[in-house]
């Protein structure tokens, strides 16, 4: 089902709104979203894969900003 991505996530311009879709599985097991195909870099690392320096840029990030 359609649906909108209601988080801002700080290593991304703004993400809230984002186009998504929201994939409902069998009982008891969590539902798998998945985000619209744009130009928007979430959207992009989502389709096209994120980069081992760009998990570890982020993960620097969150760790050095606790």
């Amino acid at each position: 089902m359609f649906s909108w991505l209601s988080t801002q996530l700080p290593e991304y311009p703004d993400t809230l709104n984002l186009k998504m879709y929201a994939h409902i599985q069998e009982l008891n097991s969590r539902p798998h979203f998945e985000l619209e195909s744009t130009d928007h870099p979430l959207s992009q690392e989502y389709h096209k894969g994120i980069t081992p320096e760009r998990v570890k840029k982020i993960m620097m990030e969150r760790l050095c900003s606790n």
